[in-house]
């Protein structure tokens, strides 16, 4: 894709997804529908919100 890979935006509702691809660099939104906690972890989400509808609001 020839794009930066800290320009990329992992979407999730796990936050183990969200920690590993900060780990590789990438931002995260984590889709919390369940209301669950977040891991305690240095990658927290650049972004949480409740729905995809939520989600396609903020990134607009």
């Amino acid at each position: 894709m020839r794009t930066d890979i800290g320009q990329v935006m992992h979407v999730a509702n796990h936050a183990f997804d969200c920690i590993g691809a900060q780990a590789a660099g990438m931002k995260g939104a984590f889709i919390n529908r369940r209301q669950r906690p977040y891991e305690e972890t240095p990658y927290q989400p650049h972004l949480v919100v409740p729905t995809l509808s939520a989600l396609a609001d903020a990134i607009a």
